[in-house]
């Protein structure tokens, strides 16, 4: 696919994603599994046991409502949704899109599930394994499917108790150490939140602020490996748009 193709895909998946309830983006994920039953069956499952409990009552910061009941700010499962679309987009291997589902839940999903970030991975490993899915991966010789999907949460899992200015300077290093597959999977994350700051900004951030996220985003997209060529075209869309209103 072209690059302007992926954008329009991107685009039209995330103005989607702001107005469809939680349930139908739900089913739109399990959906791809197709015939695999096995895939499916772990997409229901991470859903239902890890995503749902872990962050609900979860809203984003902006003024978009949700689309299921007015009188409540947009779910967080909206932007997990937004992230996924684009490596599923990609044609990402499964182990990725799981991680991609699942990598805000050790950071914000403890609180909710009544564990430390310890006993969250052990967890997710176990969930992910009881899975016929995570049997057959290991049956063809892929190894252990659940500690893939939590080693890779791990690298875009921010470290605790850090400052606001020592995380980008945490991030920044953290980032150029990680393989090119963890790099892109942070870049979709990054463009998302940046999206948000555009299209449905946290009501107490100023023009400043998201002006500062996403030059931090272009940072990291330009030492990236090898990054998405269409992140980097839709973050520079989306500072040009924060520039208009200097």
């Amino acid at each position: 696919m072209s690059n302007q193709t992926i954008i329009n895909a991107v685009k039209l998946a995330f103005h989607t994603a702001y107005c469809t309830k939680r349930e139908s983006l739900f089913n739109i994920i399990k959906a791809t599994a197709g015939n695999d039953k096995n895939k499916y069956d772990l997409l229901e499952t991470i859903i239902n046991r890890l995503i749902v409990p872990a962050h609900r009552g979860q809203e984003r910061k902006g003024e978009l409502k949700n689309p299921g009941n007015k009188n409540e700010n947009l779910k967080y499962q909206t932007h997990l949704f937004m992230v996924w679309y684009q490596g599923y987009l990609l044609n990402l291997p499964f182990t990725i899109l799981i991680t991609l589902l699942l990598h805000d839940i050790i950071e914000d999903g403890g609180i909710n599930l009544c564990m430390n970030r310890k006993e969250l991975r052990q967890f997710i490993i176990d969930i992910c394994n009881e899975s016929n899915f995570a049997k057959q991966y290991a049956a063809v010789g892929h190894g252990d499917f659940g500690r893939e999907v939590v080693s890779r949460i791990n690298k875009l899992t921010n470290k605790e108790y850090l400052t606001p200015e020592d995380k980008l300077i945490w991030q920044f290093d953290h980032f150029k150490d990680m393989s090119y597959w963890d790099q892109n999977n942070k870049l979709m994350d990054k463009l998302v939140n940046n999206w948000d700051n555009v299209h449905n900004p946290p009501i107490t951030w100023t023009l400043e602020k998201k002006l500062e996220d996403i030059n931090f985003a272009l940072k990291l997209f330009n030492i990236a490996k090898h990054p998405p060529a269409y992140i980097g075209i839709m973050l520079s869309e989306l500072k040009e748009k924060l520039n208009y209103f200097q």
